[in-house]
């Protein structure tokens, strides 16, 4: 970033925006927007200013990646995180801004011009920031940014270091992504190897712990290590830690971790790096070497043919004591990845509100390749932006298409936020071109990725009125567990009969009926999950079916392929009237 910008371009002192805020000087400008100090008007108080640049103010993408930036700035409350007050568009300027925190510091980059750090100094900068982090990620928030510009220091005092620029940050939530999709960003030098497609691309909190630890061994070492190159070179740099000699002995069993190409290997959580302390004694100089297993290059992809067969095991775990079954025999194989919230299709808002859908400009979509949006139903073809009551029409009858499920989570005169599963985000893109064409508002589409396998379940919710906001309401109590963990939920309905099943992404349906206790309107459910050896990222399925009466097709036993489940499913429900359906999305790696 520049800090500096000639007066041509700048604001000048006085500006207003909103009659809220005053501007005082610029300080920086980068590719995207200006940075000024600035004051509230009525207050006094300082602040710090970004506004988009003019020549972006009304480009899509640019507008996406500030309104990221306040949602995951609103999402997090850390001393070591910039303060969010107000993100907002100027009237008379037509421009966007945020308004932060004002805070005074200095980049790390610039305090590492002049020397590795002294060791205590690295011990508190590592336990300020993974602090900050884990907050941030708790939120559900991925920085995806982390290098030494992006964390401030000030008076050389590292223990009240703050992170800033959450401009490309990513919510961690199961499978979200955008319709424009959500690949590489961040700074080359600091990328994990997930950020340049290994371990199936998948950017999850652990991307932010690669990233720390090379900031954390440039202030080790006084200098980066090299983890630049043609493009080969990168991400062959990232199939093994890099050299860490030199780096304080004490910091190297942690550094090692955190810099494993494989993300399963780093510490699970910012908090076990904040919370980590070298021994007393350290062991003699080694370099640890630990090669990225040549399948990874381009295994694992979603629904492929090598997926291990999912089993689960249920009970006997003192979760609900003497009902232990077991499907399908076997030790249960079933865990979820990256933190993130199972939405609750169906219902008319979720346990936690979802990131703003963004992206930013190093991730646009290929447009080209988007299919057509269909025309809008007859009907649907308003004068002026559509009410809210026109949206929610639009959404329950827009022709989606096979194996592409679109659920609204909150409607407004203003637009709506939609969740939405699917094999690709090329249906989402065409919606959100319909959607913006029709109704004249924006919508916000978080998109989550399934297996072709499980296609059979998505049509079934749509044919099941999936999205009439009627159905049960399924929440997860917490959609990011670990191996042997207990997946607990809740479900609501005013049906007398309700089956739970889950469908995992080679395609196979297990009732888990039995792990529901309660009656009435509101039951619960528990069920410990452990994942396979062999481990990947599974997007999971799970459903509520509510009905009036018994629906024998869903009593399975033993698990059963997705297409036949589904098609004895729809078979016997084809008279039946009152059946509703919800869906919740999990992933487990």
């Amino acid at each position: 970033m520049s800090m500096a910008f000639g007066s041509s371009s700048a604001l000048p002192r006085g500006t207003q925006l909103n009659g809220i805020y005053e501007i005082d000087e610029p300080l920086a400008t980068g590719g995207m927007g200006e940075i000024y100090s600035g004051h509230a008007i009525q207050t006094g108080d300082k602040v710090a200013i970004k506004l988009i640049r003019a020549e972006l103010a009304e480009d899509e993408a640019a507008l996406a990646l500030f309104r990221r930036e306040a949602s995951a700035l609103h999402s997090i409350h850390h001393e070591a995180i910039v303060r969010y007050f107000v993100f907002s568009i100027d009237p008379t300027l037509q421009r966007p801004y945020l308004a932060m925190e004002f805070v005074e510091g200095e980049p790390l980059f610039d305090i590492l011009r002049d020397g590795r750090l002294a060791l205590a100094d690295v011990l508190s900068l590592k336990t300020r920031v993974a602090s900050g982090l884990h907050a941030a990620h708790l939120a559900g928030i991925v920085h995806r940014d982390i290098a030494p510009d992006n964390i401030l220091v000030k008076n050389h005092d590292f223990s009240s270091a703050r992170i800033i620029d959450f401009g490309i940050a990513r919510s961690t939530r199961p499978g979200e992504a955008t319709v424009i999709g959500s690949g590489f960003a961040g700074k080359f030098n600091y990328v994990s190897p997930e950020q340049l497609g290994l371990y199936n691309g998948e950017v999850t909190a652990r991307s932010d712990i690669y990233s720390f630890g090379l900031v954390l061994a440039y202030a080790c070492l006084g200098k980066r290590i090299d983890m630049g190159g043609s493009q080969v070179e990168v991400i062959e740099k990232r199939r093994a830690v890099p050299d860490l000699q030199g780096v304080y002995p004490e910091m190297r069993p942690l550094l090692a971790r955190m810099l494993s190409p494989d993300p399963a290997l780093r510490p699970q959580t910012m908090r076990e790096v904040a919370d980590w302390a070298p021994r007393a004694k350290t062991a003699p100089d080694e370099r640890t070497m630990i090669k990225l297993p040549a399948a990874a290059k381009g295994a694992d992809k979603l629904g492929s043919s090598s997926s291990p067969q999912l089993a689960i095991a249920l009970g006997g775990d003192n979760l609900w004591p003497n009902r232990a079954r077991v499907l399908g025999g076997g030790a249960l194989l079933l865990a979820i990845a990256a933190a993130g919230l199972a939405y609750h299709f169906g219902r008319t808002g979720p346990a936690q509100k979802p990131v703003i859908a963004a992206v930013p400009e190093t991730e646009k979509h290929d447009e080209a390749a988007a299919p057509t949006p269909p025309p809008p139903p007859p009907g649907q073809q308003f004068a002026g932006a559509a009410s809210a009551e026109e949206i929610r029409d639009f959404i329950a009858h827009y022709p989606s298409g096979d194996c592409t499920f679109l659920a609204p989570v909150k409607v407004t005169d203003a637009g709506a936020q939609v969740d939405g599963v699917g094999v690709d985000d090329k249906a989402f893109v065409a919606f959100d071109k319909a959607f913006k064409t029709v109704t004249r508002v924006e919508a916000d589409i978080a998109v989550r990725a399934i297996a072709p396998a499980q296609c059979p379940a998505v049509d079934f919710l749509t044919r099941s009125g999936g999205r009439d906001m009627d159905g049960p309401k399924l929440s997860l109590l917490k959609a990011s567990i670990r191996s042997g963990d207990v997946l607990t939920g809740e479900i609501a309905s005013d049906q007398p009969y309700l089956e739970l099943v889950i469908v995992d992404d080679d395609g196979r349906v297990y009732n888990v009926t039995s792990r529901m206790r309660g009656g009435g309107v509101n039951r619960s459910f528990a069920m410990r999950l452990q994942k396979a050896a062999a481990a990947r990222v599974h997007p999971m399925l799970l459903l509520a079916i509510a009905s009036p009466t018994p629906l024998t097709s869903l009593a399975i036993k033993e698990p059963m392929e997705a297409k036949a489940f589904f098609a004895s499913a729809a078979s016997e429900l084809a008279g039946s009237t009152g059946v509703k359906a919800t869906m919740a999305y999990f992933q487990i790696e």
